[in-house]
C-alpha cells in the first residue's frame, strides 16, 4: 500500500489501492502511521511482523520487538478508530 525511503524524511510513496480500500485492516490512517513510524526521528521502527494476529503474537511473546514493529502502531491506531 506504502513505503518510505528512510534517506528522504517524511516522503511516503502510496499506491493507488490505499485509497481504493479505505475500510479493512489496512485503513489509510493505519497505513500512514505505519509508514510514519519508520523515520528515523518518529520512530524508527522495522517490519518485523504484519497483519492483526501476527502483530498480537508478537506483542504477546516479544513485547519488545512489538514495540518497535511499524504494523503494531498502525494496529492500534485501527483499533483506537482514530
Amino acid at each position: 500500500m506504502a513505503h518510505v525511503n528512510r534517506d528522504s524524511p517524511y516522503s511516503i510513496a502510496v499506491a493507488p489501492l490505499l485509497f481504493q480500500r479505505p475500510e479493512g485492516p489496512n485503513t489509510i490512517e493505519s497505513t500512514i502511521i505505519h509508514e510514519l513510524s519508520h523515520f528515523s526521528n518518529i520512530g524508527n521502527t522495522a517490519d518485523t511482523a504484519y497483519g492483526a494476529g501476527n502483530d498480537r503474537r508478537l506483542a504477546v511473546m516479544y513485547g519488545a520487538a512489538a514495540a518497535n514493529n511499524a504494523d503494531n502502531y498502525g494496529l492500534f491506531v485501527a483499533a483506537a478508530g482514530v
